[in-house]
């Protein structure tokens, strides 16, 4: 299961200008921490946890480091995942970044989509749930 993020912020450094104001930007470290929490469950549910965000690897490894989390943070900077499955975006400091938006994909087949997400995180007991019902 893969959850889609704007963008974890970085110590130290402002968030893009506009970021508080653009709807649904804020609460991507509130979101990791969720499924961090929750990642136990969703791995005895058969889950494989990973989340995606467009920021570079580098970023999310530290991010993930720093955050302690129990899943993977996965770059699409390239825009390669954006592009197959035409993910929603929005703007914000004069760049592109991606939508919350959460789903299951098996056998290289989307099967299920949470969208939008909001707030952030709240999405992981439909999804949870989902699971527990056989998905």
């Amino acid at each position: 299961m893969v959850y889609v993020f704007p963008r974890i912020g970085n110590p130290g450094e402002p968030l893009p200008d506009e970021w508080d104001a653009t709807p649904g930007a804020r609460g991507c470290t509130v979101q990791s921490l969720v499924y961090s929490h929750d990642f136990a469950t969703l791995a005895e549910l058969g889950a494989v946890v990973v989340g995606v965000s467009c920021q570079p690897v580098d970023e999310l490894t530290e991010a993930a480091s720093r955050l302690k989390l129990n899943q993977s943070l996965l770059s699409d900077e390239r825009g390669v995942l954006r592009g197959a499955l035409r993910l929603p975006t929005l703007s914000a400091g004069g760049s592109e970044y991606l939508r919350r938006v959460t789903f299951v994909a098996r056998d290289g087949r989307v099967e299920r989509v949470w969208y939008p997400v909001f707030p952030p995180g709240d999405e992981t007991p439909a999804v949870i749930d989902w699971l527990r019902r056989g998905g």
